[in-house]
């Protein structure tokens, strides 16, 4: 493996030479393993359980995607064309790179007639075969399709995500964002290039047909419907004496959010992913370090459950460290362990932070108290929409190139 520096570069090139550092510590684990008599196949299907997914969310459920999008927070909302056994339906799934398995709701199952009591069903994804699950009971996550993330991707692929409106967050950064919804977002970069898009002179969204290429003209075009029917919205309210401005009603809680991760923790980041890196957690570097703004960033899959890794330098005020962050879409803030806090000598008292991640001014929250993600840092949807963080996974299935900013363009590929 690629020695070095701690820096991006060496990143990137650690996870691009041979031998990959995960392949060759997955090898070197079941050598150890036999050796202690306890081996077990990390790769085992059963090992992902249902219960080990729960993700508390407040402002998405059935009546909300059926017939309408909330806009008060960040979600990666994906419809897809589903199949099952010899029935077919058109679902919106919400993308949540930390769930594991893919969930469906108890209102999919019924459309599909499917009998609650099977474990799961090989369907069709946009044409993948791929499992599916029932939501298991007493979960926060009830009423939506919850959709595994960036490990659902085939290899090669990248997603984008589309951002909806967002309630102001407590930094004022943010206001002029929200108020202006970033467009770059909204269509597959690797499908459709700036160059490409179709714009349309129109006073309502693209409609056609339910199909991808529908879905992705209508993205596309002119008016943008996240925008167009959050100005109807406003006429509404404002018709009917309510008008409510949807930015100033107090922003996201981080005690809104909850997800259950149980294979990660502070240890495992000092040891496993720091190993993997070749990196120490928290080390410490100079200021201007981390002032530095790369556009692309090299992250990993780890662990059975695919999280995905993306090591990035921090600064707080006159301090910088190497912060391991699981990437996840799903969560609408970005957080920090209590470790991290204590790192930085932050006050569990203040409640936000601003931060440079990756040379980027970002709110980032200190973990709640009883949150079941303690001990491990999330950089959230909030990030990954204002600074246009585009997942690539590579052919190995286990590096990841994240491309960040306005700058990236990408081409047409074709098979």
């Amino acid at each position: 493996m690629y020695p070095g520096s701690p820096s991006y570069t060496t990143l990137a090139r650690r996870f691009s030479s041979k031998p990959n550092p995960i392949s060759f510590f997955v090898r070197k684990r079941p050598d150890v393993a036999k050796a202690n008599d306890n081996f077990v196949d990390i790769y085992d299907a059963e090992s992902a359980d249902t219960k080990d997914t729960n993700t508390l969310m407040m402002d998405v459920d059935n009546d909300i995607l059926y017939p309408k999008i909330s806009k008060l927070k960040l979600h990666a909302i994906l419809p897809r064309l589903l199949s099952i056994e010899d029935k077919a339906h058109r679902i919106i799934s919400d993308v949540d790179s930390q769930a594991l398995p893919m969930c469906i709701p108890i209102q999919v199952v019924q459309a599909f007639g499917l009998r609650g009591q099977e474990g799961f069903w090989i369907a069709k994804i946009a044409g993948r075969l791929h499992p599916v699950h029932i939501t298991p009971p007493n979960v926060h996550f009830t009423g939506i399709s919850l959709s595994d993330g960036f490990h659902a991707m085939p290899s090669g692929q990248s997603y984008s995500i589309t951002p909806r409106l967002s309630s102001r967050q407590a930094s004022k950064t943010l206001y002029n964002l929200s108020h202006n919804p970033p467009r770059g977002f909204t269509s597959n970069p690797l499908c459709y290039s700036q160059q490409a898009r179709h714009l349309h002179d129109m006073s309502v969204p693209y409609s056609g047909p339910p199909s991808y290429t529908t879905l992705a003209r209508r993205f596309s075009s002119e008016p943008h419907p996240i925008s167009f029917f959050a100005r109807e919205k406003e006429k509404e309210d404002i018709k009917n004496g309510n008008f409510v401005d949807i930015h100033d009603i107090g922003g996201v809680s981080p005690k809104d959010y909850d997800v259950l991760i149980t294979d990660m923790n502070n240890d495992i980041l000092e040891s496993e992913i720091s190993k993997l890196a070749g990196i120490p957690y928290l080390k410490e570097v100079k200021k201007y370090e981390a002032d530095d703004m790369p556009f692309e960033l090299t992250g990993f899959m780890y662990g059975e459950k695919f999280r995905p890794i993306l090591p990035c330098l921090v600064s707080v005020r006159d301090k910088a460290r190497w912060v391991f962050f699981i990437v996840d879409t799903g969560a609408p803030l970005t957080f920090i362990s209590n470790q991290v806090a204590q790192a930085f000598s932050l006050s569990e008292r203040e409640h936000l932070w601003i931060a440079k991640i990756a040379g980027r001014p970002h709110p980032i929250h200190i973990t709640p108290p009883g949150a079941h993600f303690a001990g491990v840092n999330i950089l959230g949807g909030d990030f990954c929409t204002l600074n246009r963080l585009r997942p690539w996974v590579h052919n190995d299935g286990s590096t990841v190139t994240y491309y960040i900013g306005e700058r990236w363009d990408f081409p047409t590929f074709r098979a």
